[in-house]
C-alpha cells in the first residue's frame, strides 16, 4: 500500500511541476521536482518492493491514469484538453473523453492489484 502512495504522489508531484513549469513559476517548480526524485530515489530503499518488472508496469498505469489529468488542473485547462505536441497528445487527441476516462480508471485499478 506504501508503494501505491508513493507511486501516486510522485506522478502527480510530477505532473504539477511540470505544469508549474510550462506556466512560467520556476521557483516552486524546482522544489516540487526536487521532492518526487527523492521519492523515487530515497522511499523505496525503505519499503519491502515486487520485481521490478511489476513496478515498472504499475509506474506506467499510475502514469497514463493520473499524469493529465493533474498537469492541466495546475495548468488551469479544462479537465479533459489534450495538447498537441507530445506523442502521447497526438495518439489520444481523437480518443473521446468518455473512453479515455475508462481507460484510465481501468489502468489505475489495474496498477494498484499489481502492487497488492
Amino acid at each position: 500500500m506504501k508503494l501505491i502512495i508513493l507511486y501516486i504522489s510522485v506522478i502527480i508531484l510530477k505532473a504539477i511541476s511540470d505544469g508549474l513549469d510550462d506556466s512560467g513559476s520556476k521557483g516552486l517548480e524546482h522544489a516540487l521536482t526536487s521532492l518526487w526524485i527523492a521519492g523515487l530515489i530515497i522511499v523505496p530503499n525503505f519499503l519491502e518492493l515486487p520485481p521490478w518488472h511489476v513496478q515498472l508496469i504499475a509506474f506506467t498505469l499510475f502514469m497514463v491514469a493520473l499524469f493529465d489529468y493533474a498537469y492541466n488542473i495546475t495548468r488551469g485547462l479544462g479537465i479533459n484538453h489534450v495538447g498537441t505536441t507530445s506523442w502521447w497528445d497526438n495518439a489520444i487527441k481523437r480518443v473521446p473523453f468518455g473512453y479515455m476516462l475508462f481507460v484510465r480508471v481501468l489502468c489505475l485499478i489495474t496498477g494498484i492489484f499489481l502492487i497488492i
